[in-house]
């Protein structure tokens, strides 16, 4: 007999209530949500975000911005190119197995530097290759000729890293099997201030 998962809300739910808060975002009316000095001192003693989000590091993409939430709803890991490595692994393992975040997103965006080194092929720097390395499989499959080929790149990259976990031998996996926990892509435009579901 299985435990019940102590969510929240269903991925569904949680799915909602990011979309609803994009959209106030989009539109220009954000609520701003549980951004207040009385939220931190409700939480400060314990967190319980409904959701996971795997984000590029660009200073233009803030989750909590974009999904118009506050302080406690959002569990951020911020990486350039959303690239997968152990401590993010652990960071999501850690979210889905003990805060109870129904909803994974791997959030890619337009006009993504890291993404753009690979397809440029960057090797410069100590560190910058290992990004590059790690984003060239979807490099790799989108052809050379591909309109808007960055962001095309940046789209297969992000479904890739949700394969990945899905795939996942620890928890997440595990979790992903029962239907408790969903992972999905998502690409936010910046331009259009668009969000597609991939």
């Amino acid at each position: 007999m299985t435990t019940s998962y102590p969510a929240r809300f269903t991925p569904d739910e949680a799915m909602s209530r990011l979309l609803r808060g994009h959209a106030r975002f989009a539109a220009g009316e954000p609520q701003r949500p549980r951004q207040t000095a009385e939220r931190l001192d409700q939480i400060v003693a314990g967190q319980s975000p409904f959701a996971t989000i795997i984000g590029c590091s660009d200073s233009r993409t803030s989750p909590e911005l974009i999904f118009d939430q506050g302080f406690g709803n959002l569990f951020v890991i911020r990486v350039a190119g959303e690239v997968l490595d152990h401590a993010v692994l652990g960071s999501v393992e850690y979210a889905v197995e003990h805060l109870y975040t129904s909803l994974v997103v791997v959030l890619a965006h337009s006009g993504c530097g890291a993404v753009a080194a690979a397809v440029q092929g960057a090797r410069s720097g100590q560190h910058i290759p290992d990004l590059v390395t790690a984003i060239q499989p979807a490099v790799d499959v989108v052809p050379p000729e591909t309109d808007d080929r960055a962001n095309a790149v940046a789209k297969v990259h992000a479904r890739s890293v949700t394969e990945v976990l899905r795939a996942d031998q620890s928890a997440i996996g595990a979790l992903v099997a029962r239907g408790d926990v969903k992972i999905e892509a998502m690409f936010y435009d910046m331009a259009t201030r668009s969000l597609e579901i991939l």
